[in-house]
């Protein structure tokens, strides 16, 4: 042990020496921290005074007992870990007890001197006790004087000090050991936890955990108002121009195998008819592909499919896209007799043609300019099932100033102005059914060649609007008007539901902003 403890004058205890102070403290055996102190060698003398000075001290034990006590308190007071708790009472460890000290007894105040002169033994090697005092901070090196750290100076010794001391050596490892943990604790919960997690924690540490939060929910109710309106249904305005005009529009819609004829109604009482280029097509589906096709008598029919790229946002949920289009000729002689066909005639050119009439379902009744039309008895002429009804006259009224005194049939021209013709009207008697119209335009006639047998009757250089025969072809499907309105029924529900899901995003978008932009709690 010789080699372990620090030179002679210093009053600071080796960490040897610490540790035998705290073993000798916790109850280790007496014989052993003498082995441990002593080199392993056993001192008889003191052994046998110690011995003699016990069996004197039981003799003498009743005549003085408060002289005993006296000394105790004495030494108690004496003693700067006395009263700390028995963690710090030195336990007997099975060796020999302490003898008693005898007024007047030689072999006692000989084992008393030896005993006093033990601290000294302490104070110049820096153990027991007194070691076990500097730890605790109890007072320096058995002079009774407290420790005055105000003196301490940043020098290398300082760490050593500290950790004589109890000082800042133990805070130091205290406050390792906590952020340790806190690291580990952190890494631990970004390993099993996930990022998230993890950054949540640091979050918390920095201060800014609810701002976090406060910005992850709008980015989520962000997301959540695109994924409502991504899943809603998109409805677009289809503007349909181009030439020639009023040509036929056909659309297939949601269902159909093929485009068909698109059916409209201008007002709640009015009829239903087909629509036609230079017209506006409201509330169709825009999320899947849409073909339309345009026919025109005498053109080459055109289909165009829009996709719902092509459509430009008006408003939220709201599209439009106008399409023009412009239908070729079906060959040389369709596009020189619809040219002429548009030019003034002559009185002596004028040219006719033959209107065909029919319904879905028969038995409808016709109109033609708003007069209804009769056969000779006067009854009026239903539709049939078994082929169209043939028109090539219209009656006219006798005039109201009586010249035409009675009425009269003439035939239907086709060079009638520009922007009107020969309006056709089918509708049962049954107000509650549908009625349905067509107007017999100039651009609509539908030229056929004349025959060779016809052709003789007219002149080689006639004009090529003279070298046909013109129809014009109604069909009333009443059946496609009744799909139609159900149809549109169903639009307008669907429109009215989003528009209810619309409002109430909007609305909640408002309070969001009112709120300073903050999620709105519901």
């Amino acid at each position: 042990m010789a080699d372990k403890k620090q030179k002679s004058g210093d009053g600071t205890p080796s960490a040897d020496e610490i540790i035998e102070a705290l073993a000798l403290e916790m109850g280790v055996d007496n014989q052993k921290e003498a082995k441990d102190d002593d080199g392993g060698k056993a001192d008889e003398a003191e052994a046998k005074e110690e011995a003699e000075a016990k069996e004197e001290a039981e003799a003498s034990k009743e005549d003085d007992e408060p002289k005993e006590e006296e000394a105790k308190a004495s030494k108690k007071g004496d003693d700067p870990i006395a009263g700390l708790g028995g963690i710090f009472e030195v336990g007997d460890g099975g060796g020999p007890k302490k003898s008693k000290k005898k007024k007047g007894g030689k072999k006692a105040k000989a084992a008393e001197a030896k005993k006093e002169a033990a601290p000294a033994k302490s104070s110049g090697g820096g153990g027991g006790v007194e070691a076990i005092d500097s730890i605790f901070n109890v007072n320096g090196g058995g002079s009774g004087d407290d420790i005055d750290l105000s003196d301490v100076g940043m020098d290398d010794d300082d760490d050593d000090f500290e950790r004589k001391v109890g000082g800042g050596g133990n805070r130091a490892l205290i406050a390792m050991v906590v952020v340790m943990g806190l690291g580990m604790l952190v890494m631990g919960v970004m390993m099993f936890g996930g990022e998230n997690v993890g950054s949540d924690i640091m979050a918390v540490l920095n201060g800014t955990y609810r701002d976090k939060k406060d910005a992850e929910k709008r980015r989520l109710e962000e997301e959540h108002r695109k994924q409502q309106l991504e899943m809603m249904e998109k409805y677009g305005a289809l503007r349909i121009g181009g030439e020639p005009r009023y040509g036929l529009i056909h659309v297939q819609l949601e269902g159909d195998p093929a485009p068909r004829p698109l059916l409209a109604q201008y007002g709640p009482d009015s009829p239903w008819t087909e629509l036609r280029t230079s017209t506006v097509i409201q509330n169709l589906k825009i999320k899947k592909p849409i073909n339309v096709r345009i026919e025109s008598p005498g053109y080459q029919p055109q289909t165009v499919t829009l996709t719902q790229d092509v459509w430009q946002e008006t408003g939220l949920g709201e599209y439009q896209h106008e399409l023009n289009l412009y239908l070729q000729p079906a060959n040389p002689f369709t596009a020189a007799e619809m040219a002429d066909r548009m030019l003034p005639f002559e009185e002596e050119e004028e040219q006719f043609g033959t209107i065909f009439v029919e319904s879905k379902p028969a038995g409808a009744k016709i109109k033609l300019n708003n007069k209804l039309v009769v056969d000779k008895d006067g009854n009026p002429i239903l539709t049939k099932a078994d082929g169209p009804i043939s028109l090539t006259e219209l009656m006219q009224e006798p005039d109201k100033d009586g010249k035409k005194k009675k009425k009269e049939a003439k035939k239907l021209k086709i060079n009638t102005p520009p922007d009107n013709g020969y309006k056709v009207e089918l509708f049962f008697d049954d107000a509650s059914k549908p009625r349905y119209v067509a107007v017999a335009q100039r651009a609509l006639w539908t030229c056929t060649p004349k025959s060779d047998d016809e052709l003789k009757r007219v002149k080689k250089d006639a004009r090529p609007a003279l070298k046909c025969n013109y129809t014009y072809k109604v069909v009333g499907d009443f059946n496609a008007i009744q799909a139609e309105i159900q149809r549109q029924k169903k639009v307008e529900e669907e429109l009215r539901k989003q528009k209810e899901e619309l409002d109430a995003l909007r609305k909640k978008q408002e309070e969001e902003v009112k709120n300073g932009g903050k999620p709105v709690e519901k």
